[in-house]
């Protein structure tokens, strides 16, 4: 079954009609063709390799592979757990079909493809192409790829474009050593169970394709994967999917203009590891990416993994993230196209090795791009415009720096939280201002958003779950859903670096009239000030938050706290704030207000630092956080300056 055709009306021509033209002509003579003597608006230029391998490398790249495994100490260990990886699937058994588990099933069968795929290219055992074989062939056998027929939500097209990407890797990598009738089967599954269903969804303008979130890059990519594998044989659809597939993923990549960062947290790794995987091999099987890999931002992207994780080892996990480390492969395909050798060294550390990641570390690892951060020159402050994010460190490569995540945002993005203004610290080798992350998935309504979005009776998800102000509470949303705040001044010098963010949207029903809060870092960075200055028309009622998984005993006199975590001590300080500003200790749960819906995480051993205003109107509120140091005790406290009079060089 080959030259599959579908009628459809994409308003771009160009990359269809080359791909068809030039897969045909590649089909006919097995060599590189040119697309020639078509145009159209998109301005591709490229050739189809008219031969396997040719998603993300070439029989010459897994030659490179082998050399670097018998020269490069590295590459010689992620060998070896590869090696032993693979062995170990020699006895799983293929998967089974579980129409309501299909998106778990799909990621591991790409993981379980990478894996044998690879060492079947690097001169493994025949066993190796054989556990893959029946991989595929079990996948191939299941009456659909999506949970519901005909697909209609992420949970229906993640599973499809994870399952197209998976036999399209092999039927890639291992082209050369399956039979007609195994080629036959492959591409059958990856035409009639992904790229046919695709198709009539990017007619449809289905969402999950045209999601300018992680979702719509992971689509993309793996339907684009599949388009690539078998454009030979099946030109027309290929072409379609692959036109369609690039036009639908240039918005989420333009995510990530003007400097990398990414909106949706953590969710970063997921999204850049789908976007290099096509890119790459958009490069390796056209050599041309439709200049996607030239969209402002991208060439920045691994700084957002840098910058956000802390001396600690832990991630800015604001949303529904969780704290680990961002350290994919990809960050060294991006340090190769973009000359960033800082990001070889900061993936190549990674504690990742599973059978996902091992194989494209094993394709892009190059030891002589591999320089530190201080080398690199990386600076040790990051603002990130397009997330209006800043990031503060003391130092690199020291595990007991300072460091600060600060957030302001856009409350309407894709798993947010209600958490304009937020923050992390780390000192000591601990975390001590912690951000929560996410709740289950399975929580009614959780993704939920909107006014009055059922996501936002989850305390995780409210603001009184982050660190943060929240005024006025009630059961209602306590930030406004809709809100986006912008840091309006930062700077950053040799002993010290800030930023303000002007919040005042945030706060619901324009019950303030200013709100802006501060974060800085003094003292040869030893310190961090965080404060906030509030202007109310008329009194309202105010807390003010810090989650912490340390132990918490606050002073007699309520204006310091010392907290404990693993044998390290921070010493909190109120440097100013209204008549009766004092710390007070309590529960990680919601406030006598607040809706407490059953089946949300208990938030056990975390410890909530707070301080209540009520009926305040205008209030400038100073906290201090100070490691406390063996023998020096902690550092001395600053006097309190304005907001406005924050500027480079303050002490």
């Amino acid at each position: 079954m080959v030259g599959r055709a579908i009628i459809h009306t994409s308003p771009s021509r160009r990359t269809a009609l080359k791909l068809a033209a030039a897969a045909c002509a590649s089909a006919a003579t097995g060599r590189m063709v040119a697309f020639d003597g078509v145009d159209d608006t998109r301005g591709l230029r490229g050739s189809l390799a008219g031969v396997h391998p040719r998603l993300l490398a070439t029989a010459t790249d897994f030659a490179d592979v082998s050399a670097r495994i018998a020269n490069d100490p590295v590459s010689a260990s992620w060998f070896g757990t590869l090696q032993t990886l693979g062995t170990g699937l020699l006895t799983v058994a293929p998967p089974t079909f579980v129409s309501g588990d299909l998106l778990n099933i799909s990621r591991t069968t790409v993981n379980r493809i990478y894996t044998l795929s690879m060492l079947a290219q690097l001169g493994g055992a025949p066993t190796y192409a054989e556990r893959a074989w029946d991989e595929v062939e079990a996948i191939a056998g299941f009456p659909r790829w999506s949970p519901s027929d005909p697909p209609n939500l992420a949970g229906d097209y993640l599973p499809m474009a994870e399952m197209t990407h998976a036999v399209a890797i092999a039927y890639d990598w291992l082209f050369e050593s399956w039979t007609a009738a195994q080629r036959t089967t492959a591409l059958d599954a990856i035409v009639d169970k992904g790229l046919q269903p695709a198709m009539s969804g990017y007619l449809n303008s289905a969402p999950s394709l045209t999601s300018i979130n992680n979702v719509g890059t992971v689509c993309n990519s793996g339907f684009g994967l599949g388009a690539l594998a078998i454009a030979q044989e099946s030109p027309t659809i290929a072409a379609d999917v692959l036109a369609e597939s690039l036009s639908a993923i240039l918005p989420g990549v333009e995510q990530l203009s003007p400097d990398g960062g990414y909106p949706e947290g953590g969710y970063w790794g997921y999204a850049i590891r789908y976007l290099v995987i096509y890119l790459a091999a958009l490069e390796s099987a056209l050599g041309d990416d439709d200049e996607l890999s030239d969209v402002p931002g991208l060439s920045e992207t691994g700084d957002f993994a840098i910058h956000l994780t802390s001396p600690t080892g832990k991630f800015f996990n604001f949303y529904d993230s969780d704290a680990t480390a961002q350290q994919p492969p990809e960050l060294l395909w991006l340090s190769n196209r973009y000359s960033k050798p800082a990001y070889t060294w900061w993936g190549s550390q990674s504690s990742s090795t599973g059978s996902l990641f091992l194989p494209r570390y094993l394709l892009w690892y190059d030891p002589s791009k591999n320089l530190d951060p201080t080398a690199s020159g990386l600076t040790l402050d990051r603002y990130f415009q397009n997330i209006e994010l800043a990031t503060f460190r003391s130092a690199w490569e020291d595990p007991n720096a300072v460091f600060v995540g600060f957030k302001a945002g856009d409350n309407s993005t894709n798993h947010a939280d209600l958490d304009l203004g937020t923050f992390v610290i780390d000192a000591i080798g601990q975390r001590w201002a912690s951000d929560l992350g996410g709740d289950s998935y399975g929580l009614s309504g959780y993704f939920n958003y909107g006014p009055n979005g059922q996501r936002w009776n989850y305390y995780r998800k409210r603001a009184e779950g982050q660190n943060t102000l929240v005024i006025n509470p009630t059961a209602g949303p306590d930030q406004d859903p809709s809100a986006s705040a912008r840091i309006t001044r930062h700077d950053s010098w040799a002993s010290g670096a800030f930023a303000i963010a002007d919040l005042t949207a945030a706060v619901p029903g324009a019950a303030v009239t200013s709100w802006e809060r501060g974060l800085a870092m003094i003292d040869s960075r030893q310190q961090v000030i965080v404060q906030d200055e509030v202007v109310a028309d008329d009194a309202v009622d105010a807390w003010w938050f810090m989650h912490t998984y340390a132990a918490v005993q606050v002073a007699p006199d309520g204006l310091s706290a010392e907290l404990t975590l693993r044998g390290a001590r921070l010493l909190a300080r109120i440097l100013a704030g209204p008549a009766g500003a004092v710390f007070t200790v309590a529960a990680a749960a919601p406030l006598a207000s607040s809706p407490a819906p059953s089946g949300q995480s208990t938030n056990a051993n975390v410890t909530k630092l707070a301080i209540e205003l009520p009926a305040v109107t205008a209030f400038r509120l100073s906290v201090l956080f100070s490691p406390i140091d063996p023998i020096d005790g902690p550092g001395t406290p600053p006097s309190v300056s304005p907001l406005e009079n924050w500027s480079d060089g303050m002490s």
